[in-house]
């Protein structure tokens, strides 16, 4: 389908796109419900560890 298309398009133009490149005692968050994360296997030889963190507080909710 051509909405598809645009949209995969869309939000993968570098643009829009984040590359982190880990380097010792790193850290990089996201947000799941409005991110898109691919993890890239390019860290041949290096033990990759990852920790899920819930934040408490208000749901999030959008002004119409």
């Amino acid at each position: 389908a051509p909405i598809l298309a645009f949209l995969n398009d869309h939000m993968t133009h570098e643009n829009f796109t984040c590359r982190f490149r880990w380097s010792p005692g790193a850290v990089a968050m996201w947000d799941n419900r409005c991110c898109l994360h691919l993890p890239i296997s390019d860290y041949l030889g290096f033990r990759r560890e990852m920790y899920r963190t819930t934040v408490e507080g208000e749901r999030p909710y959008l002004e119409s």
